[in-house]
């Protein structure tokens, strides 16, 4: 999602009118320093069809703790959404 993209939904919303009135400039600027954040945050990144594939084998399910095997699927999607 865009900056562009972020700031359209919030007047859509009616947010842009909250500083009516008010400090509206302010406002407006904090607004567009929260859609630049928004915009530049990591998308999501889910397991590849490798991982899958790897979760998939007998050798995998074989480990009989399926709390090892959550916690190993975890593990990599924190590696890859940090």
């Amino acid at each position: 999602m865009t900056k562009d993209e972020i700031i359209l939904m919030a007047d859509a919303s009616g947010l842009s009118y909250y500083g009516m009135g008010r400090d509206r400039d302010k406002f407006l600027h904090y607004l567009e320093a929260f859609a630049d954040l928004v915009a530049a945050a990591k998308p999501w990144q889910g397991l590849t069809p490798e991982d899958l594939a790897q979760i998939d084998t007998d050798e995998f399910w074989q480990v009989g703790n399926h709390m090892a095997i959550a916690m190993a699927v975890e593990d990599k999607l924190k590696e890859r959404n940090t």
